[in-house]
């Protein structure tokens, strides 16, 4: 009876250690979440820097007046046939965007 209580009390013994081992992995594993998650906001809630070198990613939008020019230049073009504004201004404005979204080599 008495080895049954000692070989008793070394399973629970062994038992509570891998179950505290485990409970303070888990701990560790959930500090790292916690750190990665901070992280991971704080740079999705970070400003972007107006300087930044990553503006090829955004796609350039020409200003009015560059269409308004590039659209009276396709008018001209056209030899100045009037009822076409709506088509030239679209046409420069896709000019204008291809021109300028295009990959540098």
């Amino acid at each position: 009876m008495a080895d049954e209580v000692q070989l008793l009390k070394g399973t629970l013994f062994e038992r509570s250690t891998i179950e505290s081992e485990q409970q303070s992995s888990e701990k560790k594993h959930r500090g790292e979440r916690r750190k990665m998650s901070t992280h991971k906001k704080a740079t999705k809630n970070a400003v972007p820097d107006s300087n930044a070198a990553d503006h090829a990613s955004t796609p350039y939008e020409p200003a009015v007046e560059e269409i308004r020019a590039r659209a009276y230049e396709v008018y001209v073009e056209r030899g100045r046939i009037d009822g076409f504004q709506l088509e030239d201004w679209l046409q420069a404005e896709e000019e204008l965007k291809q021109s300028r979204n295009r990959p540098k080599d």
